[in-house]
This record gives structure tokens, sequence and C-alpha cells, in this order.
């Protein structure tokens, strides 16, 4: 029987650091980059609301050598699996524009983190993205676009 070994690889091609990469991306990808990214992930704690959106308790992680194409909700859980947590958690990315500072959109499906690899698209691969996830029970209303 010859399985296709890339049909389920038993290995990861991301890398999860409690330190920030040596280089910046484009040193660390090489020039001819325009896939693989960082995302600096900020976990462990909970958003309040004290005037506006904090997020408390926070610890950091780095995953390196992420490709763009390959980003999914399910790597997503297994990026979470990689940070000690036994579930997903609520994602989050903010928007560095329009409201910069001011909200937070979740990313509940696919179609939410297309948003967030736009911004990675529009960033030319060469800033360090960062994402949020609260692991404690949270309720995000389906019907509003960000908080």
């Amino acid at each position: 029987m010859n399985a296709d070994p890339w049909a389920n690889p038993r290995f990861q091609l991301w890398s999860v650091s409690s330190e920030p990469p040596k280089n910046t991306p484009l040193v660390e990808y090489g020039k001819a980059n325009d896939k693989r990214f960082t995302i600096r992930v900020l976990h462990g704690g909970f958003f309040t609301d004290n005037t506006g959106k904090w997020y408390e308790k926070t610890k950091v992680h780095f995953i390196s050598f992420v490709n763009i194409d390959l980003l999914n909700m399910e790597m997503l859980g297994r990026f979470s699996k990689s940070l000690g947590y036994t579930t997903m958690g609520n994602w989050y990315h903010m928007p560095t524009e329009e409201h910069y500072g001011l909200s937070m959109i979740p990313i509940l499906n696919d179609d939410c983190l297309g948003t967030f690899k736009m911004i990675v698209r529009a960033h030319q691969f060469r800033e360090i993205e960062h994402l949020y996830v609260e692991n404690r029970p949270v309720y995000v209303p389906i019907n509003f676009p960000h908080f």
C-alpha cells in the first residue's frame, strides 16, 4: 500500500518559541519570501473593558515559519495544542489601520481567517503579526463583526 506521506505528515513545518526571532522576517525567511511569516501569540489571559480593550495576564510566544497557504482553523487548533491547551480557544486579530487599538475581530471560521491573511499579505510578510487567544469560556455574539 503506497500511502501519500504528505497527506498526514508527522512533523510540523512551523516552530514555537518564547523568544522573538533573532532576525527581521526578511532575513529570517529570505528575500524571495512570499508565503511564510511569524505570529506573535498573546495567550493565557483574557480581555477586559477597562477604558477600551486590554488583555490581562499575558503569556507571549512566537510561531515562526507559518505558511499562509496552509493557515486554517485546524492549524490554529494545532497552535493551541503546541502552547499547552487542550481546546482551541477563541482567537482574535486587531485590524491595523481602520480600527487600530479599538476593536478585536474574532476568528470564528476560515472566512474570518481570510481577513487576517489579507492583512499579512498587505504587510508583504515583513511584519510579525499579532493574534490573541482566550481559553476561558467567553460569549462572542455572531452578529457583531468585532467588539
